[in-house]
């Protein structure tokens, strides 16, 4: 068992807060007043209860007086925890994959033209545009679903048609066609 820097073990409190099942209570060092530090948690977290709009307006105004040194603090962290952060964010998405992709999808909808202008400026960039069309041929010639998706849709819409969500069963069918098309060129 190891106690924490300036703390001991005292006689347990007046509420029972018994910490590691010592049978004593961790306290704050004496010049801290050597209370109880449980005690002083539900002490804090009831004040803060009690006087939250205050709290979140002190810690505001503390923010604006000194954004730059907690920008700084915060970039020297991130620095030198750089494996932490990313193991933890790993973590967290694994642990919040279906929610993560529904709030995704929704902001997709929401944000139509975004993602489209998103889209054109990331095409745009000449080395990206070389990326996608090695892709996109390389989708056409294995006829990926993206790529059958895609002449499906462009050839339902030539009649007049159009479908958001394409069936499996019809992309087979669809990826059959081509194949036979292509077999019937050679």
């Amino acid at each position: 068992m190891i106690i924490p820097d300036n703390k001991y073990l005292g006689t347990l409190c007046k509420r029972g807060h018994d910490w590691e099942g010592t049978g004593k209570s961790l306290r704050y060092e004496k010049q801290g007043g050597g209370s109880c530090i449980e005690c002083q948690n539900n002490h804090h977290k009831i004040k803060y209860a009690l006087n939250k709009d205050k709290y979140k307006k002190k810690t505001r105004e503390y923010y604006r007086a000194n954004k730059e040194r907690i920008s700084g603090r915060a970039k020297i962290f991130r620095f030198n925890n750089k494996e932490k952060i990313k193991k933890d964010k790993h973590e967290y998405h694994k642990k919040n994959r279906e929610r993560l992709i529904i709030i995704a999808r929704d902001w997709h909808k929401n944000n139509r033209r975004r993602v489209n202008e998103l889209g054109r400026i990331r095409y745009n960039i000449p080395k990206n545009k070389e990326k996608i069309k090695k892709i996109y041929e390389k989708n056409r010639e294995l006829l990926g679903d993206s790529y059958v998706k895609n002449s499906l849709r462009n050839s339902l819409r030539k009649r007049g048609l159009k479908i958001k969500n394409v069936p499996q069963d019809l992309i087979e069918l669809k990826r059959a066609q081509l194949q036979l098309y292509r077999q019937a060129k050679e």
